[in-house]
């Protein structure tokens, strides 16, 4: 049996009589550090222990003491039948060791039991009078950079040893809040006459003097109309007000349909944006794509057809399924595999049995120089047997001329025939860019710039 006790955050009336009991017991005990302010208690009381303070020191990052840690204790307890592990506070807060040990003890068929006590969230939620049904994130300062933070609940910080930690959590928060931002640093709550609780800016966090292990922060929630940084959230409640009762009148009357013009634009000013690489411009507009997006599944949520939990639920899905060689079983060596992968995955998806399928699939709202490029390589990936380069020559040739015939008889009547001429000649113009691998997109950009410039512009 391994035994796992938490040792409370820190004053003796916070263990418990069972801890104590346990201790006193079990032969082999081994703490996770033995700095902790009931230790002199915990020995006046005849209880021998072994710590692991010697490990945090020749490791090169926590998760290898962790590891260290759990590898011993699985260890001990293979020689032993019994130990007991003690940690600060309640061992299933913010306590990666005991997640180490318990899932080896679940391979392994261990068996273990785990000792609750009073973590130092307690004493937080205490100190501070706050109330975690209202919203609370906690956040280990070690792992800040894996962190995503919601604004609209107030963070508290644990596990801020020394200055670097706390200096990587000031460059963290510094992204989301002003350098004043108001918040509480917190040291040894729950033990007399050490505790601290202290207001300061969020610029002066690496200035703390004196951080340890039990040091924490406390990040309370932002005013609503006074953030420093908006999130993905805030986007969502901003549009759901927009549409509201006393919302307005605009956004109120739109529908999926009447606002698909308005993303495109904004697509288009976008890709101006990114080719000019002005990056004022392309948050901008990204930001107003980001709009119509969320705009799109505020209509959805409200005619209860979809959300945007929808939304992000289908794309990580999708992602997930389309990448086996990231996230299955499958390989992938370099990008033109990774295309034909991605190819076959879709087409089993939407069923599309024939390249002729394909061809039908393509989208007839995207411009149609696009369509037939796309038809095209389908083709071409499919191994049809396309006209090569001479060929192709020549029925731009023979479409050139068949043009000029229909123009010389030019009348009312035959304008439809001339459109569809024209039409041939411009299909056997881009299956010429096709065959040559060049993107006809970009040769009527160029030939667009010298138009601009005879005139000027």
């Amino acid at each position: 049996m391994i035994h796992i006790i938490g040792l409370g955050p820190g004053s003796i009336e916070s263990i418990t009589m069972g801890t104590m009991n346990i201790l006193k017991k079990c032969k082999k005990n081994f703490f996770r550090t033995s700095m902790h302010p009931s230790i002199e208690y915990i020995k006046s009381q005849g209880i021998y222990f072994e710590s692991f303070d010697n490990i945090y020191d020749k490791s090169n990052s926590f998760e290898e003491v962790y590891q260290s840690i759990a590898n011993t204790i699985i260890n001990e307890h293979a020689i032993h039948k019994e130990v007991c592990y003690a940690v600060p506070g309640n061992p299933k807060v913010a306590e990666k060791s005991v997640d180490i040990i318990i899932d080896i003890c679940l391979y392994k068929n261990i068996e273990y039991k785990i000792y609750s006590a009073v973590s130092f969230l307690d004493v937080v939620f205490e100190k501070l009078n706050l109330d975690p049904v209202n919203g609370i994130q906690i956040i280990n300062g070690a792992q800040i950079d894996k962190s995503i933070i919601d604004t609209r609940n107030g963070i508290i910080i644990c596990q801020i040893y020394d200055e670097f930690i706390a200096s990587d959590v000031k460059i963290f928060l510094n992204k989301i809040f002003n350098d004043d931002k108001e918040i509480y640093y917190l040291k040894s709550l729950g033990i007399d006459k050490e505790e601290l609780i202290k207001k300061i800016p969020l610029m002066d966090i690496d200035k703390i003097k004196n951080i340890d292990h039990l040091t924490s922060i406390y990040v309370p929630t932002e005013n609503e109309h006074k953030k420093h940084k908006y999130d993905i959230y805030d986007l969502n409640n901003i549009m759901a007000v927009l549409r509201g009762e006393n919302g307005c009148p605009w956004d109120k009357k739109q529908t999926s349909k009447s606002i698909i013009k308005y993303m495109i634009e904004e697509v288009y000013e976008l890709s101006d944006a990114i080719k000019n690489d002005d990056v004022d411009n392309i948050i901008e507009e990204l930001g107003d794509v980001l709009l119509n997006i969320i705009f799109q599944c505020q209509v959805g949520n409200e005619e209860g057809i979809f959300d945007f939990l929808d939304v992000t639920d289908g794309i990580c899905k999708k992602l997930i399924y389309r990448h086996p060689h990231v996230f299955g079983e499958k390989s992938a060596k370099n990008e033109q595999e990774v295309l034909l992968l991605w190819n076959d995955i879709k087409r089993e998806e939407k069923k599309l049995k024939t390249y002729l399928d394909e061809i039908r699939n393509i989208p007839n709202s995207i411009p149609v120089t696009s369509r037939v490029v796309k038809a095209l390589r389908i083709l071409k990936n499919a191994g049809v047997d396309l006209p090569n380069i001479d060929e192709v020559k020549s029925g731009l040739n023979f479409e050139i001329v068949e043009l000029y015939k229909k123009i010389n008889e030019y009348n009312i009547e035959n304008r439809s025939t001339i459109l569809e001429k024209l039409g041939d000649v411009l299909l056997s113009v881009i299956n010429l860019s096709e065959s040559l691998n060049l993107d006809i997109e970009e040769a009527l950009e160029i030939s667009l710039g010298k138009f601009k410039k005879n005139l000027n512009l």
